[in-house]
């Protein structure tokens, strides 16, 4: 791993230890903490869960691979070269045998959040290292809202 402060940030995803993530296993290339303009993450999808950001939007890259991506009640295709813009609060995941590249905008990755029932009522939400959060407010929640600790 190379970082200058000031001029650039090289990093290489063989380097950074992956960690299982909503979406498959990820691993952090720019974080919050390298003060860029955006988050990138190298992320093995598999296994992801219906989920959607309350404070950032995403670009998804393939980087190889091919399957589909759910938008909301659309489902689109995926292979290699794709880009997909992914705003804010628009519930995601993707399907197949896929490499991706995500960039974060804003940088400061927010808690990610993500039900099992389809009407939402029962919703899970944590920081990306897999802490659970709880309480009103939470990833733009309010008051009503279930969000359960899932430790």
């Amino acid at each position: 791993m190379t970082t200058t402060a000031a001029r650039y940030i090289r990093r290489d995803p063989a380097d950074i230890a992956p960690w299982a993530e909503t979406c498959g296993q990820i691993r952090c290339l720019i974080e919050a903490k390298d003060e860029a303009a955006a988050e990138v993450h190298h992320v093995q999808i598999y296994d992801a869960r219906l989920h959607y950001h309350a404070r950032t939007d995403e670009f998804y890259y393939v980087i190889d691979g091919q399957g589909t991506m759910v938008l909301d009640d659309d489902e689109i295709e995926l292979h290699r070269g794709v880009v997909v813009y992914v705003p804010r609060g628009v519930k995601h995941k993707a399907r197949g045998d896929l490499t991706v590249l995500t960039i974060c905008i804003p940088p400061a990755f927010p808690a990610v959040c993500w039900t099992t029932s389809t009407s939402w009522s029962e919703l899970f939400c944590r920081d990306p290292r897999g802490s659970a959060l709880q309480g009103d407010g939470v990833a733009g929640h309010s008051q009503g809202d279930s969000v359960v600790n899932v430790g």
